[in-house]
């Protein structure tokens, strides 16, 4: 009975020291440049905590103004690239969905793409 209780608890410290290295392998090292995609969805997204602008419709960001806000504060460090793919639709002021501000791209390393065939409309 001991010798079974010794192999679980050496299989533990195994599984444990895997996961220890893929995670360490896994995370972004000092140094290294990061590459983000991020999402905008004017018609099915939401600005605010929860979402991250990670994927198209409920997790994306709903404005422009909020993404490039948070894409901005994203891109840190030399070599830092970010995506934004825009979902069709209409983004503007006029309806109250965007700010009624300019929109300051902060960083050189920023490509946004219309991701669908049906481009987005900027409108103001």
């Amino acid at each position: 009975m001991e010798f079974v209780k010794s192999i679980s608890k050496v299989r533990t410290i195994l599984l444990a020291g895997v996961c220890l290295l893929l995670f360490s392998w896994m995370a972004p090292m000092s140094g290294y440049a990061l590459n983000f995609v991020r999402y905008v969805d004017v018609g099915l997204g939401n600005d605010g905590a929860t979402p991250q602008g990670l994927a198209h419709g409920i997790d994306a960001w709903k404005t422009l103004h909020y993404a490039i806000d948070a894409i901005n504060s994203l891109l840190d460090s030399e070599g830092d690239t970010c995506i934004l793919h825009v979902a069709s639709g209409v983004y503007t002021f006029n309806d109250g969905s965007e700010p009624n501000s300019p929109i300051i791209i902060q960083k050189d390393s920023l490509t946004i793409d219309g991701a669908d065939s049906t481009k987005p409309i900027i409108d103001g």
